[in-house]
């Protein structure tokens, strides 16, 4: 049957010697079209925005001008015209993909996808300068789950992000083994494998399922 899923992402990220503060609430509304009454194959349209705020500690920001022959001088103006610390836009982003399962017992699934990103091009200045905004961000997804027996199976993955003159193109897979004696209901599934971030790094990652949830480490090489 069609059906409705929502959900909601937040963020909170700080960062940088003045604190460069990002918080997001972005509601996210998702329709599911069935295609198919003998299989999953289905259809599917999401839309998600909402309220972006950032902000900065100008009490910990240096800049040149505040540094002379005698070297450091807090006294001096930033020569920096902010008019406040923070601010704030709404951001919207919308998306598209189609998943179905195959093979045998319908065990494999895939999926495609695309997204828009910004597409209402947030505005992104302290300054408030209206002319510095956020670029729209294209990304387009795909991904196979192949089963190998009752126990395990492979994961492949990729992804094509382009957003202004920049662009990361990132692919790998995982091999992915269920703990316990019954597969439908496996105490643990354990996955590892790698992803290409193409002309900048390998991506080791090792991950364990405790169904609902989900714990993974990786690092950037």
């Amino acid at each position: 049957d069609d059906f409705i899923t929502t959900g909601v992402q937040l963020l909170f990220d700080k960062s940088g010697t003045v604190g460069l503060t990002t918080s997001q609430l972005l509601p996210a509304l998702n329709y599911h079209k069935s295609l198919s009454d003998q299989k999953t194959m289905y259809l599917s349209f999401g839309v998600m925005g909402g309220l972006v705020r950032k902000s900065i500690d100008m009490s910990k920001m240096t800049t040149d001008n505040q540094w002379g022959p005698g070297g450091y001088d807090p006294t001096l103006p930033t020569g920096e015209t902010l008019t406040a610390p923070n601010f704030s836009t709404w951001d919207a982003s919308a998306g598209l993909s189609f998943n179905t399962s195959f093979g045998a017992e319908q065990a494999n699934s895939l999926f495609v996808g695309a997204a828009y990103h910004h597409l209402n091009r947030p505005k992104n200045s302290f300054y408030r300068n209206p002319e510095i905004e956020l670029e729209a961000k294209y990304v387009f997804s795909a991904g196979v789950k192949l089963n190998v027996d009752d126990y395990s199976y492979f994961i492949i993955q990729a992804d094509q992000s382009m957003q202004g003159n920049f662009n990361e193109t990132i692919a790998g897979a995982l091999f992915s083994y269920k703990l316990g004696d019954d597969p439908l209901n496996p105490l643990y599934t354990v996955h590892a494998g790698g992803f290409l971030r193409w002309k900048d790094a390998f991506v080791p990652v090792i991950k364990i399922d405790r169904a609902p949830l989900s714990i993974a480490i990786s690092y950037d090489v």
